[in-house]
């Protein structure tokens, strides 16, 4: 089931691809501004608030306050330096008040709010279980065979990487090894990106798996289609080597 959160955070490229990435996951009502539009909503209706403070200096005081005010004990994450989270400190010493201090992978924001709304843990001292010792596996979905080389040549040196011809293909794979991210070719023959992003969704043990689209295709028609279907991100094709492994390193790291 999915579950309704609140995002905070200023409009800048970084706070936006992370609300796209919890759109993945929640329904996500963000919100700028003056903390006071909190008045105007039941804060019944969610299960977690998150603060994202990445952006110019601002003084997020009123947010806390109206969020540890608010009589519901909703749980709150943060995001930020620990520079910028020592003015806040009196917040973290409830149970309320949850931080996780940059530099932070996606996969790690997204795995401790899964796990508070879920109830699987709720301390701030608690850690999202990562890998070690082992690259991090991303699964490549193209009808394309020269974009499937190029893409695994530039992803290699620093995950494992499984290439899929084939939507059909795609699940054969990940019924071999689950991926921690899928890049996922939007324009392909018989199943199509859409078609096996809503299967891969279908199925409770690949449904966490954030997939980023590949598209070649950037009218405004495709991308609100796109964004319409809440995935972890998209970017266009020729696909640029270094934006690619800096939005792949933001959601699940090396």
């Amino acid at each position: 089931m999915r579950r309704n959160i609140i995002f905070i955070g200023e409009d800048n490229k970084i706070n936006n691809e992370l609300y796209q990435l919890l759109n993945w996951r929640f329904d996500v009502t963000r919100f700028e501004g003056e903390a006071d539009v909190l008045n105007d909503i039941n804060l019944a209706d969610f299960s977690l608030a998150v603060i994202c403070m990445v952006g110019k200096k601002k003084d997020y005081t009123e947010w806390f306050d109206c969020l540890s005010e608010c009589g519901m004990a909703l749980p709150v994450v943060t995001i930020s330096t620990e520079s910028e989270s020592t003015a806040y400190e009196k917040f973290y010493q409830t149970k309320q008040f949850h931080r996780l201090l940059r530099p932070v992978t996606g996969r790690t924001i997204l795995a401790k709010c899964r796990g508070i709304v879920t109830g699987e843990f709720s301390n701030e001292n608690e850690t999202v279980n990562e890998k070690k010792n082992e690259k991090e596996h991303i699964l490549v979905v193209d009808d394309n065979a020269m974009v499937l080389r190029n893409i695994k040549g530039i992803l290699e040196q620093d995950y494992s990487v499984a290439v899929a011809p084939s939507g059909v293909h795609a699940f054969i794979s990940i019924g071999k090894k689950i991926p921690d991210l899928i890049l996922l070719d939007y324009e392909m023959p018989e199943m199509n990106g859409k078609q096996v992003l809503e299967k891969i969704r279908e199925q409770e043990e690949y449904m966490d798996i954030p997939v980023i689209f590949l598209t070649s295709m950037d009218t405004r028609e495709t991308v609100i289609e796109l964004l319409a279907l809440r995935p972890a991100g998209y970017i266009l094709k020729p696909v640029d080597s270094q934006m690619l492994l800096d939005r792949i390193e933001d959601i699940i790291g090396k």
